[in-house]
């Protein structure tokens, strides 16, 4: 069963799908196992929805992106919600451009 919460309601499955995988294809869990390097990477979170109607939102209306957990505006990708590879030197990018190279405007 598969739950529709847009339409508030439950679709049964009848269809499955089966992978075909061909004879040359390997299996990354042994990859992953026997590379220290590999690490395991989590689910992004579920979108956060209304618990409430208003005039904006119905009741379990996707929260607008602003209001979503992990949400940066990025004016070039603002629906962005990537993965970094390394959280030290993304810090390090986000510290020199907003920190060391600030711009200020005439009220500072």
């Amino acid at each position: 069963w598969h739950y529709m919460i847009e339409e508030n309601r439950w679709l049964e499955k009848v269809d499955f799908v089966h992978a075909s995988y061909p004879e040359s294809c390997t299996d990354d869990l042994v990859t992953i196992q026997e590379d220290p390097t590999c690490i395991e990477l989590e689910f992004p979170p579920d979108l956060k929805r209304s618990n409430e109607s208003t005039l904006a939102l119905k009741y379990q209306e996707i929260l607008p992106f602003n209001e979503q957990r992990g949400y940066t505006p990025d004016p070039e990708h603002p629906f962005y919600f990537g993965i970094v590879d390394d959280a030290e030197e993304f810090v390090k990018e986000l510290r020199q451009k907003y920190l060391e190279q600030e711009a200020y405007d005439e009220k500072g």
